[in-house]
């Protein structure tokens, strides 16, 4: 898997649809698992990019007029 360093120093994966680069505000103990909150520093967005979505159950996208297509 290809990745760069952000400005703030976060991987980034290469070919990512979006990102948000954040610094650790607080980690909670959430039984099983670490829950972490963050504090946003920077975030992107691939404008031509169509995000690939999973709901009840099943992988799905958005329709196309949620991108503003004619």
């Amino acid at each position: 898997m290809r990745w760069t360093t952000s400005s703030h120093g976060s991987p980034r994966l290469t070919g990512a649809v979006a990102w948000l680069d954040c610094e650790v505000h607080a980690e909670y103990d959430g039984g099983d698992h670490l829950i972490v909150r963050g504090d946003i520093r920077s975030l992107e967005a691939a404008p031509a990019a169509r995000p690939l979505l999973y709901y009840r159950g099943r992988y799905t996208g958005l329709a196309e007029e949620a991108f503003g297509a004619s």
